[in-house]
């Protein structure tokens, strides 16, 4: 998992938990909804950590309650994830010939 996804995880189960929609939310962090939802989306990769905070903020959490979650400790180092992602992407392109093909 990359650190974007486990985020976007933390931010759900907050909401989830306190019964806030991500447009509430938004209100409460001084934030567009277009801010949270692009945050949230899967085509987005990284995350602002001024955002962030803002968002933090408006949870009426610090940064470091945030982060202080097993799954951003078990995190794999982001690099692994990207080398095993790029060996993988080479791995099936050769094994069908060159053939262009998607791999997520």
């Amino acid at each position: 998992m990359y650190v974007k996804d486990a985020v976007v995880q933390r931010i759900e189960s907050l909401c989830k938990e306190r019964g806030i929609a991500y447009n509430a939310l938004a209100v409460s962090a001084g934030v567009t909804p277009s801010t949270v939802y692009s945050l949230l989306s899967e085509t987005r990769r990284d995350v602002s950590l001024v955002t962030l905070k803002k968002l933090c903020d408006g949870f009426g959490i610090t940064l470091g309650e945030f982060f202080s979650t097993p799954e951003f400790d078990a995190l794999e180092q982001e690099i692994r994830l990207a080398r095993r992602k790029a060996l993988t992407a080479c791995f099936v392109f050769f094994s069908h010939g060159g053939a262009p093909i998607a791999v997520r």
